[in-house]
């Protein structure tokens, strides 16, 4: 059963243009590369997400898979926050699965979404959408990872930094290494086995 998830809302950036030049001693009101360090921050901000696989700000996402799973559906962000719907196809259109039938449990590391106590997922019996990616929905949203030591903040700041000091001439990659923001990312990082 393959999953895809698609990003549908993006929120807002844990560190600002502001935080940034205090951070590198650039005077505020030199904004003539405002917008540059708001991409720099934004793709910091992105790599840093898949990189730990935890999300660093609101997001909401759409899953989709082909069909339902037996008893869970394993949501790999962290951390979710609710789950706004689960759908399904029947006949080409889409149908809610009536939230009474399911709850999302929060663990450390990612979310699952399971049947109560002798539930069990609808069945169609669409013979047009059997095997069709994109059968089933679930849309979820994440809250911003907290790290209330600052370390996340640090992390941004560093490979914004890096990039921004050495635009052109290092990757998103070498710019996480390259200014320690690695070494912060890897203490809040999810592996999976």
């Amino acid at each position: 059963m393959a999953d895809v998830y698609t990003r549908t809302e993006v929120g807002t950036v844990p560190v600002n243009c502001v935080d940034f030049k205090t951070h590198i001693k650039l005077p505020q009101v030199v904004v003539a590369d405002d917008g540059l360090i708001t991409s720099m921050l934004s793709a910091a901000t992105n790599w840093g997400e898949k990189y730990t696989r935890r999300e660093f700000r609101d997001n909401t996402y759409e899953l989709r898979f082909d069909r339902f799973p037996s008893r869970s559906i394993c949501l790999r962000r962290d951390p979710v926050e609710t789950i706004t719907s689960i759908k399904y196809l029947v006949g080409g259109v889409e149908t809610t699965v009536d939230s009474s039938i399911y709850y999302l449990l929060k663990d450390v590391q990612v979310s699952w979404i399971v049947l109560n106590d002798e539930e069990e997922w609808p069945t169609d019996g669409d013979e047009e959408t059997i095997g069709l990616m994109g059968r089933v929905f679930v849309e979820f949203t994440t809250q911003a990872y907290s790290c209330e030591d600052g370390k996340l903040t640090e992390a941004i700041l560093r490979h914004a930094s890096a990039l921004y000091s050495e635009r052109g001439d290092c990757t998103i990659e070498q710019a996480a290494t390259k200014s320690g923001a690695t070494e912060f990312y890897n203490q809040f990082r999810i592996v999976r086995i």
